[in-house]
């Protein structure tokens, strides 16, 4: 294999050149480099003062240690003398005269070389990225990679704090996703990972580091609340403190006390942060990962956090691996080590103050009045501005590439010391139960969202109660009136409450996605818990959309709805609704979740729940229906809830009512004394002659008509008709009887049978439904 150092000339032409950035190379012999034509001095660098004093003995844990009681008149948010006397920039730093931020290089501070344990050692990691979609998968379709990292090669070691710069997010992002198995990218990887010198693979490193992700933390949380949740569902990796107690430590020494009751969407960047922060370290984990959370903070909430974790990775002998892009050197000299990352390649990866001098002894050095961070990022970043440029910038980032793995040090691997201890991950019964917490604090934190559902249900039934007011028996409108109170209740009414519910499943996916990628809890996890919590709320629902409209209609009478019968026919409306209500909502979340989009989810919502009312025969008559239809009927759960509930509101009677009566109350009204009801139609006085304001006798247009007749006539076979050869609508002149009913009653137990089905098919296929876990639209 060649060097590239011996065809630098046939990848980069002499001619093709860029003044101000990049360097030449020099025409010669076969060991040719770089040689920069810039004739600036090197720029201030921290003294290598070399390994120091050894570190202070630490007898308690870093977040019980160093804080101190200032009294009541003192606030929290000062209750900690490690950061909060230089935090705000208003206040004196520490050392003016040598350091602008306040805080001091990684090279002052006592480091105890004696310490080998924890030593993680990444060697030529390597991942292909695997381009395919979802429908190349299906198909079959040969995989196409994209390299994103080659020969990435560290050396970590407990107590350090490592920096890693990077030119592109997407190459960070993979390397530290596919450590902490956070959303990890499909593709192929390769490379070796140990720690203390034993190997371990991907998914046993990630258990043993704790990660700080890029995303936002849940804004309907507050910090308290969030912490809490967090450490719940990921135990300390080991038993040395209370868990309430650290917590309440981290609050004080993270500058959180004043706001740990305070939503985290309230809150600003920097305290986001730092509520993450806490989230991590709560782990006690020997390895700390963070993802480039500080970018949008200003340099003294980066200062002050860089601080804060070195102080706890010295002090505790842990290992922090952080990216981040320093916008100056002072920051960046508060890490112990540098990693420089470049098209997937390490370009530098050892201490932080020999940066400047390894590039200097390159003939690669640093402008003056240049920021050296910007700087050197900027010299390896892959320019595309035009195609000789970027065959010049690739071929000087694989020039250093190939220069660093000449120099760069030996591997010191050491096997004397056993792996770091893993994360505990709560059990499956207990993150149910956390879950359900959770809930029960958004409903607490946010009622309004849980309150509007009721409100909504309760607004509709009022609004039909109105439309149905004191529903009449004198008149034919009365038949007409009741069957569009069960087209409202049956039909209407989960339309209005399956959009409320897509909507509230589509607003959960920016806290269920991040957790079920991250690996928190699973799908079913979070489907359980969600199903547990909603019965109560279920219940509530239909109790504000059945009761107002029913005694609004005039179904049932406020002035006897003690009476034993009253209270057995409100209970079967009651049962009849909430078992339809629920079959609907849980067809809701199913589309809600394995749909993308919620305006397709809420069109296929809208056309099912149509076609279960039309097969019905609510909206049209089975008479009326084509066979094919007619025969869907038995499959359609609006029609099983819809004949014992137009039983119940017509002739005060249905099987329903035989079985609770015969076998839960015996003693009361049996079924067969029923008081069906009678339809009376308008008429007309006839009034004498001579007085006109008294009427002799009344004319009817029609004969009266009774609720077996409509029932018959809508295609609703009552329950056990005594004499069904004498219920005929038959009008005069005729000599075939205008309706002859030839069905028999159907049988409530079939109905039964259909609705497990249906409950048992939405909730297995919930499950993998919420296994697509979409991501969340971006607001």
């Amino acid at each position: 294999m060649l060097n590239i150092a011996d065809n630098i000339e046939i990848l980069i032409p002499q001619e093709i050149r860029r003044s101000g950035r990049h360097g030449k190379l020099s025409n010669g012999d076969a060991t040719s480099t770089y040689v920069n034509p810039w004739p600036h001095a090197a720029p201030r660098c921290a003294p290598d003062t070399g390994s120091g004093p050894t570190e202070p003995t630490l007898e308690t844990h870093y977040a019980e240690s160093e804080i101190q009681n200032l009294g009541p008149e003192n606030s929290l948010f000062f209750g900690s003398i490690r950061h909060n006397s230089h935090y705000f920039p208003v206040v004196e730093p520490v050392r003016p005269a040598v350091h602008r931020l306040g805080y001091p290089a990684a090279t002052e501070l006592p480091v105890n070389r004696s310490r080998k344990s924890p030593q993680i050692c990444l060697t030529r990691l390597s991942f292909s990225l695997d381009l395919r979609s979802t429908m190349d998968r299906m198909c079959l379709r040969a995989r196409r990679h994209l390299h994103s990292l080659h020969d990435v090669t560290i050396d970590l070691t407990g107590g350090e704090a490592t920096a890693l710069l990077y030119t592109n997010e997407t190459e960070v992002h993979t390397l530290l996703h596919l450590l902490a198995a956070r959303h990890p990218p499909e593709g192929r990887f390769r490379g070796e990972i140990s720690m203390n010198g034993h190997i371990l693979t991907l998914k046993q490193f990630a258990r043993r580091a704790a990660h700080v992700p890029i995303d936002a933390p849940p804004s309907d949380l507050t910090v308290l609340q969030y912490l809490k949740f967090m450490s719940y569902l990921e135990q300390p990796a080991t038993a040395a403190f209370r868990l309430e107690n650290m917590i309440d430590q981290l609050i004080k020494t993270l500058c959180l006390s004043q706001v740990k009751h305070r939503l985290l969407k309230n809150l600003s960047e920097a305290e986001k942060q730092r509520a993450k922060i806490a989230v991590a370290i709560l782990k006690d984990t020997d390895i700390l990962i963070v993802d480039n959370a500080l970018r949008d903070l200003d340099v003294y909430e980066v200062a002050f956090i860089v601080d804060y974790l070195r102080d706890w990775a010295v002090k505790l002998n842990r290992i922090i691996l952080m990216a981040i892009a320093p916008t100056n050197m002072e920051t960046l000299l508060m890490f112990h080590k540098t990693v420089l990352l470049a098209s997937g390649r390490i370009i530098y990866a050892d201490w932080t103050h020999k940066l400047i001098p390894y590039f200097e002894r390159h003939n690669f050095p640093c402008p003056a009045l240049k920021n050296p961070c910007d700087y050197y990022v900027d010299l390896v970043t892959h320019d595309h501005l035009s195609a000789a440029s970027s065959k010049e910038s690739a071929a000087r980032i694989r020039y250093l590439a190939d220069l660093w793995k000449r120099e760069r040090p030996v591997l010191n691997l050491t096997t004397i010391q056993t792996v770091c201890p893993p994360i505990n991950p709560a059990g499956f019964l207990f993150k149910v139960w956390v879950l359900l917490r959770r809930q029960a604090w958004v409903a607490v934190n946010h009622p309004c969202r849980y309150a509007s559902e009721l409100l909504l249900a309760l607004l509709f039934s009022c609004s039909l109660g109105v439309l149905c007011y004191d529903l009449p028996t004198d008149k034919r409108a009365g038949i007409e009136d009741r069957f569009g109170l069960a087209i409202g209740l049956f039909l209407f009414l989960p339309l209005l409450l399956g959009f409320w519910n897509i909507s509230q499943v589509h607003a959960e996916r920016h806290f269920v996605y991040g957790d079920v990628k991250s690996g928190l809890y699973g799908p079913k996890t979070h489907v359980i818990s969600k199903v547990i919590f909603d019965l109560p709320s279920l219940f509530c629902i239909v109790l504000f959309a059945a009761f107002p409209a029913m005694t609004m209609s005039g179904i049932t009478e406020i002035a006897t709805i003690l009476h034993p019968q009253n209270l057995v026919n409100l209970a079967i409306l009651t049962i009849l609704i909430l078992l339809h209500l629920g079959i609907f909502r849980y067809l809701a979340w199913n589309l809600a979740h394995f749909f993308r989009g919620r305006t397709m989810a809420f069109g296929i919502y809208a056309l099912l729940l149509l076609g279960s009312n039309l097969s019905s025969g609510l909206l049209v008559r089975s008479q009326d229906q084509q066979k094919f239809a007619q025969n869907l009927r038995v499959f359609s759960p609006t029609f099983w809830a819809a004949q014992p509930f137009l039983e119940t509101i017509f002739i005060r009677k249905s099987q329903l009512h035989a079985w609770i009566q015969n076998d839960l109350k015996p003693g009361l009204q049996r079924p067969n004394s029923s008081q069906e009801l009678i339809f009376d139609c308008e008429k007309h006085n006839i009034l004498a002659a001579k007085f006109k304001e008294v009427p002799i006798y009344t004319v009817a247009q029609c004969a009266k008509i009774r609720a077996t007749h409509a029932l018959y006539a809508a295609g609703f076979v009552p329950y056990k008709v005594q004499d069904v050869s004498a219920i005929q609508i038959q009008p005069k002149n005729t000599e075939k009887p205008f309706f002859v009913p030839t069905t028999r009653p159907p049988d409530l137990t079939a109905g039964v049978i259909v609705y497990c089905f249906y409950f048992a098919l939405t909730s297995s296929f919930l499950f993998f439904a919420a296994s697509f876990n979409h991501r969340p639209r971006m607001d």
